[in-house]
């Protein structure tokens, strides 16, 4: 079954330590969490005594791509006295998705990194971000303009949000995820579908969702509001006030076989509120699910 989750990053500004947020999460009724940034300050040891108290779940570790291709022995080490083995690219920038040269590149580097976390017991897992969602140039030789800079780079990547915003959804198989997901078939790699980035670049989640498969390893619930229409963007809500269908993301993920549901509002303007909001906007439609 689909287990529903919490992204501590959502709580960063909380001013407890890190085990007494672990048994808040739980009392709540979540069942696992993923770990952000402040993991690193915290003591390990105290962090897995408060695991094993409130039989949370750890289910994953978001990590920078920079980080896991520098010197991994002390991170891995941490994570590993946690029991967490999913290590998470929670973005990479856009300038790698906007060509297919750029993107196989791109993967070499991921299956390498999959390959070398392998070795240790860990599999890394990519996060979608809204710089995927967008088209790739090649057509009518566009690609070689891009590799050429004949404009820079931040012009080619506004360009592609604009195409998105003009032709909502008309790209969804010609973007750089599809490509991505195409190029890493076949590599020990799962993903994170966040929602929001995928619905605020135009695109439907269960199509991504179908896209991976069974390398969908979980799929971040979460929702955002539009702050401007062009160029086009949008901000962080809480859950169900912004332009997400939140319940039929979550359906839909169930539906897909993710393993985990993991709730995230990455702005939340009262974090010591965040709890029971969130586990109330995601258990009804959860248990609903299982019952049909």
């Amino acid at each position: 079954m689909t287990q529903i989750g919490l992204q501590l990053h959502t709580l960063r500004d909380i001013e407890e330590p890190l085990p007494a947020i672990l048994h808040r999460v739980a009392e709540h009724g979540f069942e696992g969490v993923e770990f952000a940034h402040r993991i690193h300050d915290a003591d390990t040891g105290a962090v897995a005594a408060a695991l094993a108290e409130t039989g949370l779940e750890p289910i994953s570790a978001h990590v920078s791509m920079s980080e896991l291709e520098g010197e991994i022995a002390p991170l891995l080490e941490q994570y590993d006295a946690l029991g967490c083995s999913h290590l998470v690219i929670p973005h990479i920038s856009a300038m790698h998705f906007l060509t297919g040269k750029r993107i196989d590149t791109l993967a070499r580097r991921l299956r390498e990194l999959a390959d070398r976390l392998d070795d240790h017991g860990f599999e890394l897992v990519i996060h979608n971000s809204q710089g995927m969602h967008r088209p790739v140039f090649g057509r009518y030789g566009t690609d070689q303009l891009v590799e050429a800079d004949a404009v820079p780079t931040g012009g080619w990547v506004y360009l592609a949000q604009g195409l998105n915003h003009v032709f909502p959804g008309s790209w969804y198989d010609r973007t750089g995820f599809f490509h991505l997901a195409t190029a890493l078939e076949s590599a020990p790699i799962g993903f994170e579908i966040d929602v929001r980035h995928a619905v605020c670049s135009g695109q439907k989640p269960d199509r991504l969702f179908e896209e991976v498969g069974d390398r969908l390893f979980a799929v971040h619930v979460s929702d955002g509001a539009r702050t401007r229409r062009l160029p086009p963007a949008y901000r962080p809500v809480p859950l169900g006030d912004g332009v997400v269908d939140v319940e039929e993301s979550i359906r839909q993920a169930i539906y897909h076989e993710a393993d985990w549901l993991i709730g995230e509002v990455d702005d939340h303007p009262n974090q010591q509120q965040v709890f029971q909001p969130m586990i109330d906007a995601i258990e009804p439609t959860y248990e609903a699910a299982y019952q049909d």
